[in-house]
């Protein structure tokens, strides 16, 4: 495993031998390092839809080679850039985001040693952070990935290939943001969506029409996938991935006072394991 960095703060020294940074940072990665992540703890989103608004050039053969082809969603297609190294593409997010991280598809022949670069501008097109370099021995086909904890809002990805034994071109190039699920989400459905844990009960007939029983037709799910273990909360279902039964239960308006005959009416307390 190989690491090297370019310093521009403290760094400390993880659990899996590599160095991390407590600030921004410009950084290489041997590709076979997997480097621990804040945003990687969390949920991600991919940004779409991406555009290309700048490349360092392309060749076309049928269909292939165009730039648009890199942000298309095809892995069968690829952008050519018609030239050895260096080349670059630029991606267009369409809208200032903090990214979490850079997923791409390499599109490459010969295998061999390459190195890529990856920085962010912002919208009137200054250099605002550097992500990051990637380097290493890859092949065609081969995802490559990197994380990142920088909190820079960017509007332009610029992926700058600076070694390569082939003519530069990307497959695919993906990019992700960090998502913050809602605390709670509020429905017509008893049945919470994945992560949430229904919290809340209640009659709402101008939102949420149904036929009889009409108490509770509406529904109010609570965000529990960053609860720590041991955590106890108080819910309308009996029972949740990754949680357990306390055996403690009452009948409670929260949860629709509609007696102890079905699980969604009760309060139960859940604990996380």
């Amino acid at each position: 495993m190989e690491v090297n960095m370019s310093l521009r703060d403290n760094l400390v020294t993880s659990n899996h031998g590599c160095l991390v940074k407590l600030v921004e940072i410009a950084f290489t990665v041997a590709l076979i390092c997997s480097l621990p992540s804040v945003a990687a703890a969390q949920a991600q989103a991919q940004i779409r839809p991406l555009s290309v608004n700048g490349v360092s050039g392309y060749v076309v053969n049928g269909l292939d080679g165009y730039p648009s082809n890199a942000v298309d969603g095809n892995p069968g297609t690829s952008w050519n850039s018609g030239g050895f190294a260096q080349q670059f593409i630029q991606i267009d997010l369409g809208s200032l985001k903090q990214v979490s991280k850079f997923r791409l598809l390499v599109s490459q022949y010969p295998a061999g040693q390459t190195v890529h670069g990856i920085w962010g501008r912002d919208a009137s097109g200054n250099w605002i952070v550097a992500y990051g370099t990637l380097s290493g021995y890859t092949y065609d086909g081969q995802w490559l990935e990197l994380a990142t904890s920088s909190s820079a809002q960017v509007r332009y990805i610029y992926i700058q290939t600076s070694q390569s034994p082939s003519w530069v071109g990307w497959r695919e190039i993906e990019v992700y943001e960090t998502y913050v699920p809602p605390a709670f989400v509020t429905n017509c459905t008893k049945s919470p969506p994945a992560g949430y844990i229904t919290v809340g009960a209640s009659w709402a007939p101008a939102y949420c029409p149904s036929s009889a029983p009409y108490w509770p037709n509406q529904w109010t799910h609570q965000y529990v996938e960053n609860m720590p273990a041991g955590t106890v909360l108080q819910a309308c279902q009996l029972s949740a991935p990754g949680w357990v039964w306390t055996g403690q239960q009452d009948r409670n308006m929260q949860c629709g006072d509609t007696g102890f005959s079905t699980t969604q009416t009760n309060r139960f307390w859940l604990r996380k394991l």
